[in-house]
Parts: structure tokens; sequence; C-alpha cells
């Protein structure tokens, strides 16, 4: 019996090598799913869980009717929206300009890539500072039309800052995975361009832009999950003076922002566990029409 195991198992030693990941997996991920779903029917409390009682969907009419979801999801999609946008675009050309033979290249690069791996903490408070009333950078801004007034703590200037904050620290990672595209296309390609006459804004157009489709493709997805996931920049920018989530007046609400205050601040699960679900299904559609959509493409 034991040989016939082995057998089997040398056969298929690919189950062997993924058993530790699913085992994890669905520890970790797929069993905390099911019991959000679980929950969400019920009015849940983890300081009185035994009090629990089966609300079936009122969890998620609450939610749907509550006017900070629907700030947080209508934030949310903007951000959505302005993010990919930006991201797509702006770290495709800081990756095409500096993957030229360009002087202090690799010097650019790291400057670029630093915002993104220092911690959030420290990035919320040295923006919360330099965008402080009365400081240099709010007073030279003043000049274009800007109002002297605290960024963090200032509709709609909050949400705002929050946005450029995150276009920032994430450029320089997705700037990376292009350069690293761009550096898999064959020179041979590029030197025959030449031969015909290409210059450079050509040669980006027909060979550069469509190689980097796949890239794209992943990018898009990336910053998707970057843009509904938000949750520590915004709420680290909107808490700094002991202020509550999403201030003010809810300008930097975000989903997974609404989701954290209504289980751990509000002790509302239900309500949480509602509006995660609500989330999860959200990203669900979007993935599943991108898979679509580049599987038409």
């Amino acid at each position: 019996m034991l040989k016939k195991i082995l057998k089997y198992l040398d056969k298929h030693i690919y189950l062997v090598l993924l058993a530790p990941f699913m085992i994890l997996s669905i520890i970790f991920t797929l069993i905390p799913i099911i019991n959000s779903f679980y929950i969400s029917f019920f009015d849940f409390s983890f300081l009185n869980p035994s009090k629990r009682s089966f609300v079936l969907l009122d969890n998620f009419k609450a939610v749907l009717t509550d006017d900070v979801f629907l700030t947080a999801l209508k934030n949310t999609l903007l951000f959505v929206v302005v993010f990919v946008l930006a991201e797509m675009f702006l770290s495709l050309i800081v990756a095409v300009l500096l993957n030229a033979k360009i002087k202090y290249s690799n010097l650019y690069k790291t400057l670029i890539y630093l915002p993104y791996v220092v911690t959030p903490i420290a990035i919320g408070g040295i923006i919360s500072q330099l965008f402080k009333k009365n400081s240099s950078l709010v007073l030279f801004l003043a000049k274009f039309g800007f109002e002297n007034v605290t960024w963090n703590s200032t509709a709609p200037y909050a949400f705002w800052l929050v946005l450029l904050i995150v276009i920032w620290t994430q450029l320089g990672f997705f700037m990376v995975i292009y350069i690293s595209a761009i550096k898999e296309i064959p020179e041979e390609l590029y030197e025959a361009a030449e031969i015909d006459g290409a210059n450079s804004f050509k040669k980006f157009r027909y060979i550069t832009y469509p190689l980097l489709k796949n890239t794209r493709t992943l990018i898009l997805f990336m910053c998707l999950l970057v843009s509904f996931q938000l949750f520590d920049l915004p709420y680290l920018i909107s808490t700094i003076g002991g202020t509550s989530p999403g201030t003010p007046n809810n300008t930097t609400m975000t989903l997974v922002m609404y989701i954290y205050a209504n289980a751990f601040r509000y002790n509302n699960m239900g309500l949480a566990t509602a509006a995660s679900v609500i989330l999860f299904i959200i990203i669900f559609i979007l993935s599943f029409v991108q898979n679509k959509l580049g599987e038409r493409s």
C-alpha cells in the first residue's frame, strides 16, 4: 500500500509541492471569506458573540442606504479612475525615458522608487507638515489660487492630497515592472527600425507600446487592486491630530476604511462584513470583465 502511495506521489509531485500552499490558502483565505459571508447575515459583535441574531439581508440594506458608505463608494470609484489612468500613463512614460541611455538614469530610478519602500507612517507625517497651513509649500501654492489651509483637514483638498501621495508612492513600483518588460524587447527590432528611418516616437508607437500589451494588462489589474484596497495612507492622513477616519466630512473615506471603522471602532461586525462582501463582489466582477476583455484582445 505504501509503495502505491509513493508511486502515485512520484507521478504527481506537483501535488506534494502545492499541498502546503493550498492548505495555507484554505486556512487564511477561503475560510475567512466564507466566514465573512456567514457573519454578514447576522447582527454580530465580537464583544458578545453568543448573542448574535439572524437578520437576513438587513445588514446589506443598512449598508446600501448608509450615506457614509455611498460617500466611500463614490470616493473609491473616483480614486480608481484617476489613479489607474495616471499610473498607467506616468509609469510607462517614466520607464521609457529612464530606459534610454541618459546620464544618472540609475540615480533617477532610485529616487523614484524610494517612496514605495518608505513606510506610510513616515510619508503621512512628512506630507502633513508640508501641506500645513502657512507652510512654505502651501503659501507657494496660494499664489496659484489655492487656499492657505491645512490640506489634510480641509475638503476637498484632503482627497486630492491622498490621491497625489498614492500616485507618487506607487509610481516607482510600476515603473520597475515596465522597465523589466522593455528590456525583454529584442534590440534587433529597434535596430531594424532605425535602418528604416524611424525616430524615437515611431519606435515607441510601433514597437515598444504594442509589445507591452501583456504588461499593461498586468499593471491595470494591479492598479485596480491597489485602488480598491486603499486604506493605510488615507487613514493616516485623515486621523493625524486625533480626528476620526474619513476626516474631513468623509472626504477621505474609502471602502476598506469604512469596513475597518465599523468593525473595530464602532463594533458593528455585521455591517462591516456586509460591506466587505459588496467590495468582494465589485472586485470579482471587475476581474471577470477584465479577463474576458483580455481574452478577446
